[in-house]
């Protein structure tokens, strides 16, 4: 039998609840919130569609004949409608507007209601100019990964990506907008998908070759505003030139380590405010000629909004080539916030809103979390591009000229494509970031050799010296392999020539992609030259490093 108080205890849980007062008043606050909450969407929801169907009422019957005039020009016309196709990559080459209803769809309107809503946002009228924008982007790796996905998910209504390289294993860290899955895919085409899958309603277009001198201009013309996101000299400066060539607004950013930089380029020409009377000019000798005067005055009153990339960096530095994320490292997020940071100035310039970075450049430090604004300085009245009286780069065919000592995509190897020939160590030392000189073929050899040679069942005693630097060295090498890192050969020659043993082993020097090791080569038999070290018999670079080890003999080592 149950006892009383067990019995009483049933009861009382299965028996009727009575809620206190103080609780129930409490819920019924709350739903009233909830309910006003809603009340006050639906008001401003109802609120934006009446806007938007007196803006619709307020268009006269001029601006809809002009509309399709502009359309049936548009029907007549073929170059409006004119794609360029290179290396099977296609990329439409004039500058067409989209036409898109003075309405948002309820889609629209549920997707970006969020930002729609902001009381010091961009409204109706600036989401529409984001679904009509057409921004291209340069790069879709680390930088480009966050950026691409929220000028997705923003509405940016048609985005170019412009990358040529292969998604790989060690992107995956920090180049988000790629998987596992896509890895040996274009990350272009990779990045495409990635944003069709989150917003179906934007239109990307995808170019898998790099940007250069001859694709540059027409590419940048062709959309209303350019980021760059890429992660070479080469392709900075060729992008500026462009866009100061075309009157275009850039979007810059950087990473490197665990800092990053941003700022934007808004180089475009405005008229100076001083009336007609300006004297500038009144020392110059027209010559009677008041045409030919008027022109060079007016010339001389143009001003740039602001510096461009090139105002800043006029002199391509040689070093900049050792500034890469696979020789230096990046923290995974770093390049991620810049990202982001850039995907919101590209709002504000499109809508118009906020105070943008054209007049400031922001560095940021990851390790104390710190941000640090800089005012950058005028345009340079001698800038090669952009000054209006001195600029010397005329067209992309002048900026290829001064360009092309800068490192760049052209320099970087395929390693699929790697042949033992002198012309592919020329590629190799070509993107070195020191003076390589070209080493002759007898003082090379190609990691199968190597193998076979050296590193098979009858392992012939050598000296196998790994000249990177100590941590890459912690992080993966060969067996037997002897750490001195590059900047260290020269203080240890007399080391190395005891490891030797007076001669009788030969050297090969190894490194990541046979950059590092070619110097070393040059270094050890520049000291065999010259007779001060006799005990050192030979030396020779193994062609490609550790990236060829895995295509030629092991696919097993770790690439990175």
């Amino acid at each position: 039998k149950m006892s009383t108080s067990m019995k009483c205890d049933a009861n009382e849980c299965n028996g009727p609840k009575t809620m206190r007062p103080e609780k129930k008043a409490k819920q019924e606050r709350t739903r009233e919130n909830i309910e006003a909450e809603i009340r006050e969407l639906k008001e401003r929801l109802a609120q934006l569609e009446s806007e938007l169907e007196n803006k619709k009422q307020k268009e006269d019957s001029s601006s809809l004949e002009q509309e399709r005039q502009h359309e049936k020009e548009n029907d007549n016309s073929t170059d409006n409608h004119n794609v360029t196709c290179t290396s099977g990559n296609c990329y439409s080459s004039s500058v067409e507007e989209k036409k898109s209803s003075t309405k948002l769809t309820p889609d629209q309107i549920s997707r970006y209601s969020r930002q729609l809503l902001l009381s010091d946002g961009f409204g109706v009228t600036g989401q529409q100019t984001l679904l009509q924008s057409k921004i291209l982007v340069i790069g879709a790796g680390g930088i480009g990964s966050t950026l691409l996905y929220y000028l997705a998910s923003c509405g940016i209504g048609h985005i170019t990506i412009v990358d040529f390289d292969d998604v790989e294993m060690s992107n995956l860290h920090r180049q988000i907008i790629h998987s596992q899955e896509k890895v040996g895919v274009n990350k272009a085409v990779s990045a495409a998908a990635s944003l069709q899958t989150l917003n179906p309603t934007i239109d990307v277009t995808t170019v898998t070759e790099p940007l250069t001198h001859e694709n540059a201009l027409e590419l940048v013309s062709a959309h209303d505003l350019v980021v760059d996101a890429c992660d070479n000299p080469r392709t900075r400066y060729i992008l500026n030139d462009a866009c100061v060539l075309a009157n275009k607004v850039l979007v810059s950013g950087s990473a490197m380590g665990t800092e990053g930089q941003l700022t934007v380029y808004d180089c475009r020409f405005e008229d100076d405010d001083d009336d007609d009377d300006d004297d500038t000019m009144d020392g110059i000798n027209h010559n009677g000629d008041d045409r030919k005067y008027a022109e060079k005055k007016k010339e001389t009153r143009r001003k740039r909004r602001g510096p461009c990339y090139r105002c800043l960096y006029p002199h391509i530095n040689a070093s900049e080539g050792c500034k890469s994320c696979s020789d230096n490292g990046v923290l995974g997020p770093v390049p991620g916030l810049i990202g982001i940071l850039q995907s919101v100035e590209v709002m504000k310039i499109l809508t118009g809103i906020g105070t943008t970075m054209d007049k400031r450049l922001i560095m940021y430090d990851s390790l104390s979390c710190s941000f640090f604004s800089l005012k950058k300085t005028p345009p340079n009245p001698k800038c090669a591009v952009c000054s209006p009286n001195f600029s010397t780069i005329k067209s992309m065919e002048d900026s290829q000229k001064i360009n092309a000592i800068a490192r760049g995509p052209n320099n970087i190897v395929n390693e699929k494509d790697r042949t033992s020939s002198s012309a592919s160590s020329s590629q190799h030392n070509a993107s070195s970031t020191m003076s390589v000189t070209n080493l002759p073929s007898n003082l090379q050899i190609s990691c199968k050799e190597y193998h076979e040679k050296y590193k098979s069942k009858n392992d012939k005693p050598h000296v196998l010296l790994d000249v990177r630097v100590k941590r890459q060295y912690e992080m993966c090498a060969l067996d037997n392999s002897i750490n001195i890192p590059l900047n260290e050969i020269k203080e240890k020659i007399e080391e190395i020539e005891k490891l030797s043993d007076r001669g009788t082993k030969p050297i090969f020097c190894l490194c990541r992609r046979g950059i590092a090791s070619a110097e070393a080569t040059r270094i050890i038999q520049d000291a065999i030259g010259a007779a001060s070290h006799d005990g050192i018999l030979s030396v020779y670079n193994i062609d490609g490093g550790l990236n060829a080890w895995v295509e030629e003999v092991d696919p097993s080592f770790p690439k990175y």
